[in-house]
């Protein structure tokens, strides 16, 4: 971890800040937000998940790095393993997993099972059928919530993991009617911010 300001150079060659070992490759950077109780998220490609405090990650302005993920020592040299994303986390701030076209949600108070100290193996995230069966919504789960209740996603939906198709389809569900609206509300949002002005001409 370090600042921003201890990687600005004169120098046009630019400033080594990180030394890579041969054979590996460095993540994007990721933003860490100006909140307290901050949290670092790190997971590898083989699904396991750390979650620790951002205190126990020291800060650096150059070097080899601090170690956030323990990955076995022949695996990472096969290639086999390694560390596939990290992110820093606010205190409620959910973290959301992608895996092809698999996507999974973790909410703050969800966090526990995947805490630990830096430099930790981490936990195991949940099969597609183990995560359905915790988190899916599905019909039984719908008739606990309010008759008054609606359905919504933004799309595209993962049918069977994250929602029934049966619940996606209906009669609570305005799944259609957001997704159609959010690309006009996208569109012309976009539009604000190109420049654009409300009272623009149409003819």
């Amino acid at each position: 971890m370090g600042s921003s300001a201890d990687w600005v150079s004169r120098n046009r060659a630019g400033k080594v800040v990180l030394k890579v070992p041969k054979g590996t490759q460095t993540l994007a950077p990721a933003r860490v937000p100006d909140e307290e109780e901050i949290c670092v998220a790190a997971v590898s490609n083989e699904g396991r998940l750390l979650i620790f405090e951002l205190d126990e990650l020291p800060v650096m302005t150059r070097g080899k790095g601090n170690k956030i993920l323990s990955i076995p020592t022949k695996r990472a040299s096969a290639g086999e393993e390694w560390m596939a994303g990290v992110v820093a986390l606010g205190p409620k701030e959910p973290l959301r997993i992608f895996c092809g076209e698999r996507t999974m949600t973790l909410k703050a108070k969800d966090r526990e099972k995947y805490m630990g100290q830096r430099g930790r193996r981490g936990a195991l995230l949940p099969s597609a059928d183990e995560y359905y069966a915790q988190y899916g919504l599905t019909t039984e789960r719908l008739k606990l919530a309010s008759p008054n209740a609606i359905v919504m996603h933004p799309g595209p939906t993962n049918r069977g993991v994250e929602i029934a198709p049966e619940v996606a389809d209906g009669p609570y569900s305005i799944i259609l009617d957001q997704v159609t609206n959010g690309v006009a509300v996208r569109m012309a949002l976009l539009y604000l911010l190109a420049g654009g002005t409300r009272n623009a001409d149409t003819d």
